[in-house]
């Protein structure tokens, strides 16, 4: 990068009730590890320690430079020790921030439809029309808003060199002046879904514009929201041991997790979930009796691509990046089947 167009955010939501302590940060980044999530709890003082989630937007014009790994290295930079050390302080910072500001809260769900905002660039591989997820989840509590909806980063291209948080800074900007609240973002089953901006002259006013999109539509849905204190709280995570990597050096173990408010379920997927397979989990935890589902991609961890076992055998650049073979969508579900299973 050599300039900053605008800058890229952490934020953190806080969640307790009784002895449950949760706490989902967001970045403005293209995605997290399990060690650096790992660091980051070391470092948390005993009284705050929590479950904690940390989920990307997925961001492909933020710092990269923030993993060890040689492979993953060739798409986010050579790793900067001095870069890692200060996003783990900040973020660590930020998670002790926000509980010493906690207070109490009510909280409220609802969900509204974008399919115009987002297209799925592997439609060539599909007999019929590609599958979509328009769905736009919003969860309100007293001092701020978290928003799910599933589109890759990449408004901005491969020729900007200015840090950026692309459309998902946009819109958490846009919302933030319309409703005077805190913003969170995080994104959903995005592995095959592109961003589809409602025009503008540049990249960076196409992101100006898909922002502003959305932000105007969640206003709106924000409306329906009904708080009101959570009656549950809860956070299953499971370590996990992968599937046969594709390439040497790559993890051999990961973790993924369910967060429960009430009746919605918020799945941690570590990586980058293409839409069928996110729309099966959807579907799964829907007829477990959960109202609202939401994926929250690149949730802590960044383990490639998943693929349902059809769709991986048509190739393309997302079976390309599926480091761990065409076992991995099923193997998902799986975990997930289980961590539903606990839940209830």
């Amino acid at each position: 990068m050599t300039g900053l167009h605008d800058p890229v955010q952490a934020k953190a939501l806080w969640l307790e009730l009784g002895e449950r302590r949760i706490c989902l940060v967001t970045t403005d980044l293209i995605g997290t590890s399990d060690e650096f999530r790992s660091e980051v709890v070391k470092r948390l003082p005993a009284e705050y320690r929590c479950d904690l989630i940390i989920a990307a937007s997925h961001n492909h014009s933020g710092p990269g430079a923030l993993t060890r790994n040689p492979w993953l290295q060739i798409a986010m930079g050579k790793f900067d020790p001095e870069l890692y050390e200060t996003y783990v302080r900040k973020i660590t910072d930020l998670i002790v921030s926000s509980a010493r500001a906690r207070s109490p809260a009510r909280v409220g769900f609802a969900t509204g439809s974008a399919p115009d905002l987002q297209r799925n660039r592997r439609s060539k591989h599909y007999p019929g029309a590609a599958p979509l997820d328009p769905e736009v989840l919003i969860a309100q509590v007293d001092g701020g808003v978290l928003v799910n909806y599933a589109a890759h980063g990449t408004v901005l291209g491969s020729d900007n060199f200015l840090l950026s948080g692309d459309w998902p800074g946009a819109f958490q900007r846009a919302l933030e002046r319309k409703i005077a609240k805190t913003v969170l973002y995080a994104n959903g089953a995005e592995g095959d879904l592109s961003p589809v901006p409602p025009g503008g002259t540049d990249d960076f006013e196409r992101c100006e514009r898909m922002g502003e999109a959305l932000a105007a539509r969640v206003e709106s849905w924000i409306r329906e929201v009904r708080r009101k204190p959570a009656r549950r709280l809860l956070y299953i995570e499971e370590a996990v041991s992968l599937p046969k990597a594709t390439l040497p050096l790559l993890p051999s173990r990961s973790v993924v997790g369910l967060l429960v408010v009430d009746e919605t379920a918020f799945l941690c997927v570590p990586g980058e979930m293409c839409a069928d397979l996110g729309l099966e989990l959807k579907r799964r935890f829907r007829e477990r009796g959960f109202r609202f589902v939401a994926i929250l991609g690149l949730a802590n961890d960044h383990l490639g691509y998943f693929l349902t076992e059809e769709q991986h055998r048509k190739g393309g650049y997302e079976r390309d990046m599926s480091l761990y073979g065409s076992g991995m969508g099923p193997f998902l579900l799986e975990a997930f089947d289980r961590l539903a299973a606990r839940a209830r």
